[in-house]
């Protein structure tokens, strides 16, 4: 009897259409796993269990923030420019191997932002909460109380986004997906009277972080992966707390593709 081979559904969003068009991506992809002998793929937008995703960063993460409840895997190629997120660095990159491996594929974290429990918002890089002007907060960790908090804001980061404005802040490098997210204070206030720990602290992924009696002059900013929050009622209350998606993303868990991706964004040597 003839072997049956599995059979793998799966769709493509491309976030670039002008490049896909000119190099043929869309169609170069297809054909590529056409060819391949161990797996018969199938396209279905209904039901996918990989979904191809050809572009930069921002589109990927705008992707899964919408996406994150779905059982899909994640594959990114990148269309864009740093492309932290992508697997691969264009279609003739990429391995089919490493891709039908389900070994290479992990959940998401992301950031939940719940609001006066009355928003919830996702990020899968970050959430910073900052002013212009002198802003000050109460932090509770699990309801128990932390410090009180003077200054600019407060930056908040998954694994996967501590190379991000994290970074740039010099906030920590939480490596290869760890069920951890990371809180840095921005310009806290630092006199004689008055200092805070200002140091990057991380937290597993059963603690949750509480901002009340929230005061600040004239406006306050809640950006989520890059996303301006407008929020028009006053804001009484902000938890923070790291959730597991039920979307998996390719090469999230791997260190070796985590180094690559390290090596590839930031580290040059000559």
């Amino acid at each position: 009897m003839k072997d049956v081979k599995p059979v793998y559904f799966y769709d493509i969003y491309c976030f670039n259409p002008n490049k896909c068009t000119e190099d043929k991506g869309v169609l170069l992809l297809e054909t590529k796993l056409k060819e391949y002998q161990k797996v018969t793929f199938l396209r279905s937008e209904q039901k996918p269990q990989i979904v191809f995703l050809l572009g930069g960063d921002g589109s990927f993460i705008n992707f899964v923030n919408q996406q994150w409840k779905q059982n899909w895997k994640i594959v990114g190629i990148n269309y864009g420019q740093l492309g932290f997120y992508s697997s691969y660095d264009g279609i003739n990159t990429i391995n089919i191997d490493e891709i039908v491996d389900e070994s290479m594929y992990a959940n998401a974290f992301l950031i939940e932002v719940n609001i006066n429990n009355e928003n919830k918002f996702y990020c899968l890089n970050e959430l910073s909460i900052f002013s212009n002007e002198l802003a000050s907060c109460d932090i509770s960790i699990n309801n128990t109380f932390y410090e009180k908090f003077r200054g600019s804001g407060l930056l908040f980061a998954t694994p996967s986004g501590s190379t991000g404005k994290n970074k740039v802040a010099h906030g920590p490098i939480i490596f290869n997906n760890q069920p951890c997210f990371s809180m840095l204070e921005i310009f806290p206030v630092n006199h004689l009277k008055y200092s805070s720990l200002n140091a990057p602290v991380v937290f597993g992924k059963d603690y949750q972080i509480s901002l009340t009696n929230i005061k600040f002059k004239r406006t306050l900013n809640l950006v989520v992966d890059g996303n301006n929050i407008n929020f028009n009622n006053k804001i009484d209350f902000i938890e923070v707390k790291l959730i597991q998606a039920s979307l998996q993303i390719h090469g999230l868990n791997n260190y070796k593709k985590y180094i690559e991706r390290l090596r590839r964004s930031f580290i040059k040597e000559e």
